[in-house]
């Protein structure tokens, strides 16, 4: 059949595997959306499967409609009604569908944007009486809560990650915990209280809510595991044990269940992905095992060049792990090439010369990318890409989702969903400038607690109430005016389009935000996108669900040599790739190297360990090298910073594990000055470091 033509004999036991638990481990580039696309498109066009009953589960939106284009295109139309769609997505699906099992009082609650979800953790720890009374007159108090907002953040994400929902920390018996633990569960609890009454969830919310409404009313799961026939999970060695529990209730009533993915590709144990999940699948899901466990092990790489692959299996086998690293293309090429420099400068200067000789060769810019552990060491490698007047695109440091201008257009929008909520009114209040300050929004506020009204009736109460001077209370009449407007159209039905551009245009936010010094680069392409998005989902509730489960960037190919950074590169490949600032304290990471491995206890939701340690950032080279097509380009410093921040470097012992070897770096004439004097008199030196 032409949708296992070209298919190697494990690609295609993949997509011929029966039901029961398959487990597909796939290294990189060995062809898993091919087989997971060819798996669907064979269900439905060879075996006649009803595609409807078909669920596959990704990491992102991009990946979920590439996914769906290549399996219509394998299989035909029909394959259309097929699910494909990401983890958040089915997870909020469910929520809505089921709202009161879930535990929420109403369908029309929205998913908080990462603004609005800060807002409401820095609410939560004054609410929580933690940290005292807040002091706003004392620069390094305000810091230190600040910091420990942060540290609540990433706690509380961990936990619901593991499972452990507010619930679960207001449970009288629940065990005691050491004083940062319970320091943080207040603030969860406070959390938890602002978040629900201004009707939002979180991200980690969705899953925990979708799970409560499955495992507490078993007409709940009948209904959504009673629709799936085949399920798919994408990326499956990134998920948490939240995912994990969702995943198993979506399956049990078919037992089909094909995992795809790559423990030596698995990066975010920081986010509480679950260790060796691929190969410790059959233990982990044992219900679901029961009923027969196939594993395919795919191989074949269809990316790099043994040359390239190479170093990169030698690399993670220093991990603990069953087997050696086994990964292959058959295909010659040039060596991993290894470069030092003496300062970070002309590491550089030093990668934009061998990009710019690859252009005039005739490689596309496109084609070629640089890749660093962390932002520091591209901003240096972006300047000299400028200097150097070589086309190249910067990897944003947020998605699509986290753009300010693209917030701003969501909280006046959250508002039309629902006009009680303060802290979208707090973030738009002064966006375009009306003369709206601190005290005017804090004034607003009061007026529409105290009498019980949404916000755009207590606006327009301003003026008669004399709480704010009479020019503000003209502006804040007509934006409420504005406001009741938005509340109408949500409450009519009107097309999300038309909801957009009444933000856009009607208000002024686009010529109020054009119009600022520091406008962004982005704002043409974050509205071009808004309106894009708004046209593709008409309801606008479905929109406003759509637009807050974002998790990746949704903007076109970006043009030039791509400058980003390692975990943002997973999925993609270029021909040439470099990787920068392999050093120690860089890749690795010097917070893996001074925490080292900690895989967190399974059986207890409230560790928060699980860090990678240095195993994780193995597993970060490796994904590093093998983007490349034809050849990859490593390279580390001596000297990085700028300034008084100068500080020495040494390679990574990543470079002597993957046996590319080390060469000897030329000291600068500055760098040899800085080290005599360091040393003070000495004898004869090498003048090499």
């Amino acid at each position: 059949m032409e949708i296992l033509e070209g298919l190697d004999d494990a690609q295609r036991a993949g997509v011929l595997a029966g039901g029961g638990l398959v487990v597909l481990p796939s290294g990189a580039g060995t062809g898993k959306t091919r087989v997971l696309t060819s798996r669907i498109a064979h269900l439905v066009a060879a075996r006649g499967q009803d595609a409807a009953g078909i669920l596959a589960v990704t990491f992102t939106n991009r990946a979920a409609r590439e996914m769906l284009d290549r399996a219509v295109a394998l299989g035909g139309a029909s394959v259309a009604a097929a699910r494909i769609q990401t983890l958040h997505s089915l997870a909020a699906r469910i929520v809505r569908r089921h709202f009161s099992a879930a535990g929420l009082a109403s369908r029309d609650w929205g998913i908080a944007s990462p603004a609005e979800r800060s807002a409401a953790m820095c609410l939560a720890v004054d609410m929580s009486g933690v940290l005292g009374p807040a002091d706003a007159g004392d620069p390094e108090a305000s810091a230190r809560r600040r910091e420990f907002a942060a540290e609540c953040e990433r706690r509380i994400d961990r936990w619901k990650e593991n499972g452990l929902a507010a619930d679960d920390v207001r449970a009288p018996g629940r065990p005691r915990r050491g004083a940062a633990d319970e320091d943080c569960a207040r603030v969860y609890l406070a959390y938890d209280e602002t978040m629900r009454g201004q009707g939002l969830v979180d991200f980690g919310d969705l899953t925990i809510l979708a799970v409560r409404a499955l495992e507490r009313d078993p007409a709940v799961l009948a209904e959504e595991a009673g629709r799936i026939m085949w399920m798919m999970v994408d990326e499956a060695q990134d998920i948490n044990r939240i995912q994990l529990r969702l995943v198993t209730l979506l399956a049990s009533a078919c037992g089909n269940l094909l995992l795809v993915g790559d423990d030596d590709q698995s990066l975010y144990s920081f986010r509480g992905a679950i260790e060796r999940l691929m190969d410790r699948a059959p233990l982990l899901m044992p219900e679901l095992a029961a009923r027969g466990v196939t594993v395919v092990r795919l191989v074949a790489n269809r990316r790099c060049t043994d040359a390239v692959l190479a170093p990169a299996n030698l690399l993670v086998d220093y991990n603990t792990r069953d087997e050696p690293k086994v990964l292959r293309s058959g295909r010659d090429g040039p060596a991993v090439s290894v470069s030092g420099h003496p300062t970070d400068a002309a590491e550089a200067e030093a990668v934009a010369r061998s990009a710019a000789r690859l252009i005039a060769e005739g490689t596309a810019p496109e084609r070629i990318a640089v890749l660093g552990r962390a932002k520091f060491p591209m901003q240096t490698v972006e300047r000299a890409f400028v200097k150097a007047n070589i086309p190249h695109s910067m990897q944003a440091g947020n998605g699509f989702i986290e753009r300010s201008e693209v917030q701003d257009v969501l909280a006046y929008l959250r508002l039309a969903a629902d006009p009680d909520a303060g802290l979208p009114f707090t973030r738009i209040a002064a966006r375009p400038t009306r003369g709206l300050g601190a005290a005017a929004v804090d004034a607003v506020l009061g007026l529409a607690r105290g009498n019980g009204v949404p916000l755009h009736e207590a606006l327009a109460m301003c003026g008669d109430a004399k709480v704010l001077k009479a020019k503000a209370a003209a502006e804040a009449a007509r934006l409420g005016q504005q406001l009741a407007t938005l509340a109408r159209g949500a409450r009519n039905g009107e097309p999300s389009a038309d909801m957009v551009r009444f933000v856009l245009d009607d208000i002024g936010y686009r010529a109020w935000a054009a119009s600022r010094e520091d406008a962004p680069r982005t704002l043409g392409a974050s509205f071009e996108a808004l309106a894009d998005i708004a046209r593709a989902q008409p309801s606008f509730t479905e929109f406003l669900s759509d637009m807050c489960l974002l998790a990746d960037p949704e903007e076109r190919a970006a043009e030039g040599v791509h400058l980003g950074t390692l975990h943002g590169s997973k999925g993609l490949e270029w021909d040439h790739v470099f990787i920068v600032a392999m050093e120690e304290g860089v890749l690795p990471h010097q917070r893996a190297i001074d925490e080292g491995a900690r895989p967190g206890d399974p059986g207890d939701p409230w560790d928060t360990g699980g860090a990678g340690g240095i195993e994780e950032e193995r597993r970060l080279a490796h994904v590093g090298l093998t983007r490349a097509r034809q050849q990859a380009h490593v390279s580390f410093a001596m000297q990085r910073g700028l300034g008084p921040m100068r500080r020495p470097s040494k390679p990574s012992r990543f470079l002597r594990e993957a046996e590319l070897g080390v060469p000897k770096v030329q000291a600068s004439f500055a760098q040899a000055q800085a080290a005599r004097s360091a040393k003070g008199p000495a004898k004869r030196r090498t003048s090499f470091l």
